[in-house]
């Protein structure tokens, strides 16, 4: 190769790598007011459940909003997830006709399963009547783990998420409690494990099981049908206590509720309940839509009491 041919191969590497590390830069400060583009790969960065991604000094947040509520999913710049379990964290929403505070609600952890580790924080709230345009969500996480940022401050336009898609996976050991709680297979009505391992069908944070691959189709034909918000359950607090004088007893054995400790608070989707003991749990994880409905009738009730 000759001098003239290395020297214009030298300029272009000097190039390409300056431009490369502007671009970087632009990004990381364009980050925090801006969304990513979802079509991004997920090996480093994009969005893995469909929202807006948001970089800050240590980490990256992924927010989802849909219509009956909000969840932010941080993680690291390494791209990997974080204990949500001890965030804490406000959501405060600004109107597009108003520079003040429109209204702040607070945001509690939040996991995908039952006694798996919490991967967002966020809320239940009829978000329906939030204007698609314009209106501002300003952020703020605090607990985070690195010394560098233990409290993240963002801010994201309000926007819907587009349809997450459903991803179908083979069941493992760590779901034959779900498994055995679900039963049957919600599409053909078989038992689960009668037709070899479960399949486990994921969208966002809710998921099911399925019997067979043939009822994959019918799942993606109508996913809103049979995939409910997974259920979560703590014990009551003081800001309950108007919720739990309502219906006084357990749903499931009648007894008054506080009359054996501290009542269980168990929800899905926008629907609580309480209950009086942990045995009354089982009876509830065995037949939840009986004690808590659909997904879709629990979030109408929940906005007709509004």
């Amino acid at each position: 190769m000759n001098l003239t041919a290395r020297k214009s191969l030298t300029a272009f590497g000097v190039a390409m790598a300056l431009g490369l590390s502007s671009y970087g830069l632009a990004l990381a400060q364009r980050a925090p007011a801006h969304q990513h583009q979802q079509g991004e790969e997920h090996k480093h960065g994009a969005p893995m459940h469909g929202g807006q991604v948001t970089m800050t000094k240590a980490y990256r947040f992924e927010t989802v909003f849909t219509k009956d509520g909000l969840n932010v999913f941080p993680r690291t710049h390494e791209d990997q997830p974080i204990d949500a379990s001890k965030l804490t964290g406000t959501a405060t929403f600004y109107h597009p006709n108003s520079p003040k505070l429109w209204f702040e609600r607070k945001l509690a952890p939040s996991a995908a399963r039952r006694g798996q580790a919490a991967t967002s924080i966020g809320l239940r709230l009829d978000l329906s009547k939030v204007p698609a345009n314009g209106a501002m969500v300003a952020f703020r996480v605090e607990g985070l783990p690195r010394a560098e940022e233990p409290t993240a401050r963002f801010t994201v336009p309000f926007a819907f998420t587009g349809a997450m898609p459903v991803t179908f996976t083979k069941a493992t050991r760590a779901d034959q409690k779900a498994i055995a709680a679900q039963r049957v297979c919600k599409i053909s009505g078989e038992d689960l494990g009668s037709m070899g391992t479960p399949i486990k069908a994921t969208r966002g944070d809710r998921s099911t099981f399925l019997c067979c691959p043939s009822c994959e189709e019918k799942l993606r034909a109508d996913p809103d049908k049979y995939l409910v918000a997974a259920i979560t359950t703590s014990k009551a607090t003081r800001a309950d206590q108007k919720a739990i004088a309502a219906p006084k007893t357990c749903p499931v054995s009648k007894e008054d509720l506080g009359s054996m400790g501290m009542p269980i608070k168990v929800t899905r989707g926008d629907r609580s309940v309480f209950l009086c003991c942990p045995e009354c749990l089982k009876q509830v994880e065995a037949d939840p839509d009986k004690y808590l409905g659909t997904a879709s009738a629990a979030s109408a009730t929940e906005r007709r009491g509004r």
